[in-house]
């Protein structure tokens, strides 16, 4: 199962895409 995060920091703005997999 994947897991897809967009993690957004403020005020800069800054987005990072953070994949996480869980084996099942």
């Amino acid at each position: 199962m994947f897991t897809i995060e967009l993690v957004c920091f403020s005020p800069q703005g800054l987005c990072a895409c953070k994949v996480q997999y869980f084996p099942i």
